[in-house]
């Protein structure tokens, strides 16, 4: 489910689903577990009709069952593009640009009005997603009509100004399905809301479309979860595992799933914090982020907020816990993370300019290289298990920037000169910012743009712009450029 494109596996449809069809409206919640990924599909205020597992976690396929668990009968696999080839199978395909689809075409109808129909998922804030009462931000299925499998979209990504009837694109195609993103979080964590809409709700496209809108739905929420995942600790026990055996070492990963089994394979095991301490490790490497100046405990970005709680619950554990330490490595921010700030700058579809809560001058970033930063992390967690008694950094915190700070004026000219290209940031409210496609595309929401924009006030802060000699003293050479970092990134890109 990590590729562009996934085939969506159809089984023999139940005969109770058959005879009852999908409800028109869905509400979708996610258990809160660290082992497992369910999902339960539920009428507004229901028990559970059916569930969505994901065995091998987030980066792994999906099966819809045609029940409350897991045991209950399969409906539909979601897998990779190299999926079953003689499986009744539908192809979800993501195209990917300034603005994003999704899209498939499937045969609807009964009978002699049986025909192959085109269905193109679209970013949205119309009135039809804002009607929902959750997030004012999700998607709509627009009904294509007869196509050919090959067609181009129209280009429609709707910001809620477009004066169209409800019910139907910009363009006049019927919206025949709605999907909210959610605002809330519960015991059961509410991942958003489905409905199924016009002709979509009648029951005249039929069971397997309603079953293909469901599991298409659901793997776009997929793909915008994996999308906000990083590759920092990938890099981390890259670099570590080439010089410690594995059964050394106990990895505490967001993500399981990722990890190569040949990791796994070697020893390596992934519990919680504190299912870490209670299985008596002595002592925890906390991978934090590179916010908060100096090794302060304050940070005006939310992004921080969540390191900062971690980094207080280790010291009370290490305070409470005798025998136990922990290591706090702050993580400058990585040089391939430049999309993030410049409001997902793309350097091979590059605009003129990059609209931010923020006009460009300094206090800057002191950006690093991610793989550097791993392969520091990498050397400290190693000379710790050699010598843990002359390790300096136990109980504390240690922080890992670049060489020198970069105001974002000097970061956005240095993408420039890297493509060949004027680019010029423009500042504007975190309204409009937050309301931009590609932003709300990635963060999958106005309102998660507009908690990230607190970052530009941490950098206006300075929280940002300190240097530190340590990445250099732990690599043993000078950490690489920003600059040539980005000319790399381009030339790969063009390979």
């Amino acid at each position: 489910m990590g590729s562009s494109n996934s085939k969506l596996i159809l089984p023999q449809i139940s005969e109770h689903t058959a005879k009852n069809g999908m409800p028109p409206v869905i509400r979708v919640t996610q258990k809160k577990s660290w082992k497992e990924i369910i999902c339960f599909l539920s009428e507004p205020g229901a028990d559970p009709l059916y569930c969505i597992n994901l065995p091998d976690g987030l980066w792994g396929n999906m099966t819809l069952h045609d029940g409350p668990d897991p045991t209950s009968p399969p409906l539909a696999h979601a897998v990779g593009a190299e999926g079953d080839p003689t499986a009744n199978k539908e192809i979800l395909r993501w195209r990917v640009g300034k603005k994003e689809t999704f899209w498939f075409a499937m045969d609807v109808g009964q009978g002699a009005d049986r025909r192959l129909e085109r269905f193109e998922w679209r970013r949205s804030h119309g009135d039809e997603v804002k009607s929902i009462g959750e997030s004012s931000w999700g998607w709509k299925l627009v009904r294509l009509g007869a196509t050919r499998a090959g067609a181009g979209s129209h280009d429609d990504s709707d910001h809620g100004d477009v004066n169209h009837t409800t019910g139907r694109a910009s363009d006049g195609k019927e919206v025949v399905a709605v999907w909210a993103d959610s605002k809330s979080w519960k015991t059961l964590t509410k991942v958003g809301e489905l409905h199924l809409c016009g002709s979509g709700s009648t029951g005249e496209l039929g069971t397997s479309w309603a079953l293909m809108v469901v599991m298409s739905c659901m793997c776009i929420w997929q793909k915008m979860v994996q999308l906000a995942s990083g590759g920092l600790g990938t890099s981390t026990y890259t670099h570590l595992l080439k010089n410690v055996p594995g059964n050394k070492v106990i990895l505490i990963s967001r993500f399981p799933d990722k990890v190569p089994n040949t990791y796994v394979q070697d020893g390596v095991q992934l519990p919680v914090i504190n299912a870490a301490v209670r299985a008596g490790v002595k002592h925890i490497f906390y991978s934090s982020l590179g916010f908060a100046g100096n090794l302060t405990d304050h940070s005006c970005a939310v992004v921080m907020q969540a390191h900062l709680d971690s980094e207080r619950h280790l010291a009370s554990l290490a305070a409470s816990h005798l025998g136990f330490t922990y290591t706090s490595i702050r993580e400058g921010l990585y040089s391939e993370s430049f999309p993030i700030y410049t409001a997902f700058f793309d350097l091979q579809n590059p605009s003129d300019e990059i609209r931010i809560p923020h006009d460009g001058s300094g206090p800057g970033i002191s950006w690093v290289k991610r793989d550097e930063l791993g392969e520091a992390t990498a050397k400290l967690i190693e000379k710790y298990a050699s010598q843990p008694e002359a390790f300096q950094y136990v109980n504390n915190k240690v922080l890992l920037t670049g060489n020198r700070a970069w105001s974002l004026t000097d970061t956005v000219k240095c993408l420039g000169q890297a493509i060949g290209k004027d680019v010029r940031i423009i500042k504007v409210d975190v309204d409009e910012y937050a309301s931009q496609p590609q932003v709300v595309g990635r963060f999958g929401s106005v309102e998660m743009g507009k908690s990230w924009a607190t970052a530009w006030e941490a950098i206006r802060d300075g929280e940002t712009e300190v240097v530190t000699p340590t990445l250099l003293e732990i690599l043993g050479r000078v950490p690489e450029e920003f600059d040539k970092t980005i000319r790399d990134l381009v030339t790969k890109a063009h390979e």
